[in-house]
């Protein structure tokens, strides 16, 4: 069901919300949808308590980008899994770069699932100065890069 606290026919500015429970002892669950639009779950309340909720704050968007993250060796002909953090919905980009420079889009659209296995091309130039970069196709602004270079070379073995 859904309670409304905070209105009431007399103006009446108490905030509590107040649920029957006949025999029960614990409260399963409770959803509370803030005027901001998030969504909270508590879980497991004990009855017959006064218990107070306040909104969390919200975490900002990111993508962390957390393997290749630095210092690996990746040959050519393998597939490896590129992984990521992320919370933001919809979809990114995975580039490779050499420096600074962009030398190939492994996946131009992907889902934001925080994995992606990557077949490495045998016609990429062997380099220790590679990373990988993930971005939101939605919000430019957010992306992020390995921390450290990592290395391509020879081909499969």
């Amino acid at each position: 069901w859904e309670t409304r606290s905070g209105d009431s026919l007399g103006g009446g500015s108490d905030l509590g919300a107040y649920f029957g429970l006949n025999n029960n002892t614990l409260i399963s669950q409770v959803e509370v949808t803030w005027p901001s639009g998030t969504i909270q779950t508590v879980a497991n309340l004990a009855a017959d308590q006064r218990t107070t909720i306040v909104e969390q704050a919200s975490t900002p968007p990111a993508i962390t980008v957390t393997s290749p993250n630095g210092k690996e060796t990746w040959s050519k002909g393998t597939t490896h899994t590129i992984t990521w953090t992320d919370n933001i919905p919809g979809n990114v980009k995975i580039r490779l770069l050499n420096g600074r420079t962009t030398v190939l889009i492994v996946a131009a659209s992907t889902p934001s699932d925080g994995s992606f296995d990557w077949a490495i091309p045998t016609s990429l130039a062997d380099g220790s100065n590679y990373k990988i970069e993930v971005d939101s196709l939605d919000d430019r602004t957010l992306k992020d890069q390995s921390d450290r270079r990592f290395t391509i070379t020879g081909g499969a073995r």
